[in-house]
């Protein structure tokens, strides 16, 4: 059986233009392996077998649209391999047909800017922004720790979300950001619950406790996230009706086009949340509260975390990231902050550049707090909203 493989392997990379581009038959044959080991199992690896690719139609692994095929056919694919496992749409045998992104379309990135998004009132400028810290390994952020207080809302389109637990009552468990009035961007990870009349959100709020309630009508989490694995961690929800604009609730500003072949690190942040004051604390802050960090580097970020197991992130961290924090681990988002935003200040507007997503521990010397990048989900969120109308 071993021999039959090798030879089966064998014909696969014989079959594959390799010359034009710098890649290895070896590594080719490494990454088929993988991928032909784990198509049943894995739909973190970008894989999506048959279903809805019947006319030949997808969505590539960076979330542009596609056409199937051949491995061998697709030197944009191949190009990139070595850090992007590219979505399957069928095996033919030990063929993999896979997304071939449509030049076209694939450049073609949706400006989904909102009138008046990103503006916030007059506030006091704080440079002493004070730490955050996270709980356990790979934990999903469910809070941020220490921090500073926010002027009382300065901060127009932070939501929090919340579940119903029992008639009359409910219990906080992410943040999120206002995009439209219509739509709020979180973290798929903060919905396990299938019915989205279990959840709700507060805006224009200071405390957890006030501010306007608004009920959720939908939830649309990505299609290739999965529990198991923190690829594509972000949802959007459709609210029962509409939001009405105040100075204290406003949408923030999705990425511009422009923003794709951008390089952010360096540039400083900020991330907001309720979150834990402490390590010892398991109940979110009574206030808002906020940190302010540098965006690091992808090969620095991946240097930190190749060291860990990495059942949960195989491929280590990929282009549907942003990671952010300092080498000290003075500052992080941690334990319910998840879906919350991370953003950036430009030409006077603030842009959601992030979601928060995962990390390891919290505050962790060296390991920085790890986000979903927008800007990689900008087709997805037009596609799922109706902003790309």
């Amino acid at each position: 059986m071993t021999v039959i493989l090798c030879l089966l392997w064998s014909l696969i990379i014989q079959n594959l233009t390799v010359t034009a581009i710098e890649i290895s038959a070896e590594e080719i044959r490494t990454v088929l392996k993988t991928l032909k080991s784990q198509k049943a199992i894995s739909r973190g690896l970008g894989i999506q077998p048959a279903a809805g690719f019947a006319q030949g139609s997808c969505t590539t692994a960076k979330n542009k649209r596609g056409n199937c095929k051949p491995l061998r056919d697709c030197p944009e694919v191949l190009a990139t391999i070595r850090e992007v496992y590219p979505t399957i749409c069928r095996w033919q045998g030990v063929y993999p047909t896979v997304c071939c992104p449509n030049e076209s379309v694939d450049t073609n990135v949706p400006n989904l800017q909102v009138f008046n998004c990103g503006i916030r009132p007059k506030v006091k400028t704080r440079n002493d922004f004070t730490q955050l810290s996270r709980t356990t390994p790979y934990d999903n952020r469910f809070a941020l720790i220490g921090g500073e207080e926010v002027e009382r809302f300065s901060w127009p389109w932070m939501t929090g979300i919340f579940i119903q637990i029992s008639r009359n009552r409910q219990m906080f468990i992410c943040g999120g950001s206002v995009i439209s009035e219509n739509y709020i961007i979180s973290a798929a990870h903060c919905f396990e619950m299938q019915s989205p009349s279990a959840y709700s959100v507060r805006l224009g709020s200071h405390t957890l406790e006030d501010g306007n309630r608004y009920e959720v009508k939908s939830i649309k989490k990505h299609e290739r996230y999965t529990s198991k694995q923190v690829y594509h961690d972000i949802a959007v929800l459709k609210l029962r009706r509409k939001i009405t604009f105040t100075d204290n609730i406003r949408p923030v500003c999705l990425p511009k086009p422009s923003f794709v072949k951008q390089n952010f690190e360096g540039r400083t942040v900020v991330v907001t949340g309720w979150g834990q004051t402490s390590l010892n604390r398991t109940l979110p802050s009574k206030v808002l509260r906020q940190i302010s960090i540098p965006i690091v580097g992808k090969k620095q970020c991946q240097d930190s975390y190749s060291s860990l197991t990495q059942d949960q992130f195989p491929r280590g961290i990929t282009v549907g990231f942003i990671c952010a924090g300092t080498p000290q681990g003075e500052k992080d988002s941690c334990v319910g902050d998840s879906g919350g935003p991370l953003v950036i200040e430009d030409n006077g507007s603030w842009v959601l550049l992030g979601v928060v997503a995962f990390g390891y521990k919290c505050a962790e010397p060296d390991f920085p707090g790890v986000y979903t990048s927008v800007t990689n989900y900008l087709e997805w969120i037009a596609a799922n909203t109706e902003l790309g109308k």
